[in-house]
């Protein structure tokens, strides 16, 4: 269960603040940025050596060796992984919607020439903790859903998924709530609108 926080309306008050004071919005990302500096801190902390039989801090030795992917080149690289912990300000949410994918036809063992897949909509997030690098969310979640060789020997040295967003972003989470809220109020007050945020489990 994950505590959450809803700030209402924000997205319409950032557009209008961006209308009123560009260089005072654009400061409110770094502020928001910054706030978010102790979870992406700890989060590469968490990373930055794993003991292993190779001696060469991936999490697990042929991680850096063997890629992560058959057919890509994905290999752990412990600075990548690092700079892969992003804090992303005003993440767009998106509407629901299905797509059609056509498929190559096959009398025998796929008669069917399209299907759809329809996508949930997503809301908008002030802020986001994110991993860019991908030998890094693999890492990160590899085993959530599925148990294989590689995710049973990962789950036995490092623990189960998820390994280290995380656990950084729960770590922090009550300090860095507090200062999006100051950020946002001070927002507020500046375009003279009253701060409604609804706290949840």
């Amino acid at each position: 269960m994950e505590a959450s926080v809803k700030i209402f309306g924000i997205q319409q008050t950032l557009k209008e603040l961006n209308d009123f004071d560009k260089t005072y919005r654009k400061q409110v990302t770094k502020d928001i940025k910054k706030a978010g500096e102790d979870i992406v801190k700890d989060a590469r902390d968490a990373v930055q050596k794993f003991e292993n039989s190779a001696g060469n801090g991936a999490p697990l030795s042929r991680m850096y060796k063997y890629s992560l992917i058959k057919g890509k080149s994905i290999f752990w690289s412990t600075s990548a992984v690092q700079k892969g912990f992003l804090t992303k300000v005003g993440k767009r949410g998106s509407k629901a919607k299905t797509v059609m994918f056509k498929d190559k036809f096959d009398a025998e063992n796929n008669p069917r020439e399209s299907h759809s897949v329809s996508f949930k909509a997503t809301s908008y997030e002030l802020m986001a903790m994110q991993q860019k690098d991908a030998a890094g969310a693999i890492f990160d979640h590899a085993g959530k859903n599925k148990t294989t060789k590689f995710t049973a020997t990962l789950n036995k040295e490092e623990g189960p998924a998820p390994r280290v967003l995380q656990k950084a972003v729960d770590k922090n989470r009550e300090n860095v709530v507090h200062d999006v809220e100051q950020i946002v109020d001070k927002v507020m007050k500046t375009l003279n609108k009253k701060l409604v945020v609804e706290h949840g489990n």
